[in-house]
């Protein structure tokens, strides 16, 4: 039997219209959070839906559903997908202004922690395939993989083969790419790849 080590969602697409069924997805993450005992939530991008700007709406429920997160005492890692950004060369993001909210940490670049004794969790957010093929490249060149640990990639990317949304087949990142990874969770597309 496996056992969770940790609580992961992606893509909620904040916007005007679905504020309650987001903020409701949130509290349904948090009491699973809760059930099995961990104190942190992975986001793999694309808290929000605009690409272009969020309304006060929108932020207004992105700030209540982080104060309910620190209400129960629960952290919120988030990478930026690309619905936060206006740019895909660039970490700056729509998450930044909420960088110093204490239930939440924004990874807006290439980042690793170790989870357990044997799991190390990478994070890179969403960039163009051009920069995000040269970050995979500037990680593999400075990363040493150790015996007996895994290695987790955390990211929000189109990896080639995969469909999106549209049923359009994806022509962009190698799945080679990422041989460095024991497992690679991404965000991005919807569908079951």
């Amino acid at each position: 039997m496996k056992i969770p080590t940790a609580v992961i969602i992606t893509d909620t697409h904040l916007r005007e219209e679905n504020r309650e069924t987001v903020k409701s997805i949130f509290i349904q993450t948090i009491e699973y959070t809760l059930k099995l005992g961990f104190d942190t939530i992975f986001h793999l991008g694309d808290i929000f839906h605009s690409r272009k700007a969020q309304t006060l709406q929108v932020l207004e429920m992105w700030r209540e559903i982080l104060d309910i997160i620190q209400s129960f005492e629960l952290k919120l890692v988030a990478i930026c997908g690309n619905h936060e950004k206006t740019s895909y060369e660039d970490v700056a993001s729509f998450l930044h202004p909420f960088q110093h909210h204490p239930a939440f940490t924004l990874i807006d670049d290439y980042f690793n922690i170790l989870l357990t004794d044997n799991i190390v969790c990478h994070f890179l957010p969403f960039f163009s395939d051009e920069e995000y093929q040269k970050r995979l490249v500037q990680i593999s060149a400075a990363y040493t993989p150790t015996e007996n640990v895994a290695d987790i990639l955390f990211t929000h990317i189109g990896i080639t083969g995969a469909r999106m949304n549209n049923g359009t087949q994806v022509i962009s990142i190698s799945q080679n790419s990422f041989d460095l990874y024991n497992k690679v969770f991404l965000g991005h597309y919807h569908d079951k790849q």
